[in-house]
């Protein structure tokens, strides 16, 4: 992905309703074999340990990454 890397790093940040959603998309992004991280709480703050709190997909395509994300409200 060294076009990706030499043309910028676009972020983008949406929101899911629930953590059932968030593993959902993590289930979809790892079926289509797109680079994915999965962030688990460590339960010390207002979450309980290992809960699931946020999903990072890419870098990719963009049309890869709508795949997964594109139906998300924006944050």
């Amino acid at each position: 992905m060294i076009e990706w890397s030499e043309d910028g790093k676009k972020k983008v940040v949406c929101q899911v309703s629930s953590e059932k959603e968030l593993l959902a998309l993590a289930a979809k992004a790892e079926k289509e074999n797109l680079g994915h991280y999965l962030v688990r709480d460590h339960g010390k703050t207002e979450v309980p340990p290992n809960t699931a709190t946020a999903f990072a997909v890419g870098p990719d395509l963009e049309s890869n990454i709508d795949r997964i994300t594109g139906g998300l409200e924006l944050y």
